[in-house]
């Protein structure tokens, strides 16, 4: 007789009262589950409100007051997640009209010196979103440019701003 293993995220997934991504980026298990391709939790993780809040995660530095999973377990966790060779990811955060690599590269309007957590997460993001689809990568550069060449991450603005945070 086989006895089949319910792991601690499909016991979230499945929970009647429903569950937050908070609860899922406690979790041990999750990047594991997340390489497994486990439909359910990316389904979830691939839901805009749910991109949107790991990237603030990334982007946006915790205050003392957050709890200590919020200043270090979920950033971390987040940007483990979102520099995953997972397509489905890839493609809504490659995506033009999504804006959220926008915002991870809107790290690079602070004033130096940067965060180093921080511009350490964001670089494993755009590092690995690099890496998993080089292709796709450097044609939403390309498509974005050219649907807005004024915006962060045009050549002529990226450029400066990266020189200028060189030394952080």
């Amino acid at each position: 007789m086989r006895y089949a293993a319910t792991s601690s995220i499909d016991t979230i997934l499945e929970r009647e009262g429903g569950f937050t991504l908070e609860e899922l980026l406690e979790e041990d298990e999750l990047l594991q589950e997340c390489k497994s391709q486990n439909t359910k939790l990316l389904e979830f993780l691939c839901e805009p409100e749910s991109l949107a809040k790991m990237v603030t995660y990334i982007v946006t530095m915790p205050s003392e007051d957050d709890s200590e999973s919020r200043r270090y377990k979920y950033p971390y966790v987040a940007s483990e997640v979102l520099s995953c060779d997972l397509s489905a990811m890839q493609d809504i955060l490659l995506s033009v009209s999504s804006g959220l690599v926008e915002q991870v590269l809107a790290i690079l309007q602070q004033p130096p010196p940067l965060a180093p957590v921080l511009a350490g997460y964001c670089s494993k993001v755009i590092v690995g979103l690099f890496k998993s689809a080089p292709e796709q990568f450097t044609q939403f550069f390309t498509d974005h440019w050219a649907a807005q060449p004024d915006s962060l991450i045009s050549m002529p603005m990226l450029l400066p701003r990266l020189l200028l945070h060189v030394g952080s």
